[in-house]
């Protein structure tokens, strides 16, 4: 009665119901689809928000860091950008960036653009990689922080290399919010 489907007649304290016409059903049942249909986008928006996960992985040695950099490039596109502030570590310095350099040509072939701010006492290591476009700081930055697709990748070279792979939008945002407005201030 409610939705206008039923309607009644009482003849003394007794009710006789009967049904509303086909086409008020027709009516009710338009409104309906039409209602979802408005509602839609909305849902489909949700939808699409919950299967955004954030996720976490930890990758232990040199084979596991070169896992996690290939997961991380994996779902880059061509004219994504791949942000990083170079690690640091003094004495492994050398072979660190003869193991990111691997990651130039993967890069490049996928057609990723990247930039990386550095220590200056680190501009002679890249010299070279002309691929990469680089600039120099004379205050700490976070050291082993890479930045592309909506994920990040920490690294720990101290001992034994470490590697965590962050897949987090409002992480990603963040830090590259901060290596932008670094990138912007430095020459």
């Amino acid at each position: 009665m409610d939705k206008g489907l039923v309607a009644y007649v009482k003849k003394g304290k007794v009710k006789h119901y009967a049904a509303a016409p086909p086409r008020e059903l027709s009516r009710f049942v338009e409104e309906k689809r039409n209602s979802f249909r408005n509602l839609l986008p909305e849902l489909e928006m949700r939808a699409a928000k919950s299967t955004i996960q954030e996720e976490a992985e930890v990758f232990e040695g040199w084979k596991g860091v070169r896992t996690m950099q290939v997961l991380h490039l994996d779902p880059a596109k061509k004219g994504d950008e791949f942000f990083f502030f170079a690690a640091d570590v003094p004495p492994k310095n050398k072979e660190i960036q003869a193991f990111f350099e691997k990651y130039d040509t993967v890069r490049k072939k996928k057609g990723v653009i990247a930039k990386g701010i550095a220590p200056e006492r680190m501009r002679p290591l890249f010299k070279h990689r002309s691929y990469l476009t680089m600039k120099y700081v004379d205050h700490p930055v976070p050291p082993g922080l890479g930045m592309c697709a909506n994920g990040l990748t920490l690294i720990s070279f101290e001992d034994r290399p470490v590697g965590y792979l962050l897949r987090s939008k409002q992480l990603y945002d963040i830090f590259r919010n901060y290596f932008h407005s670094v990138w912007e201030r430095t020459k």
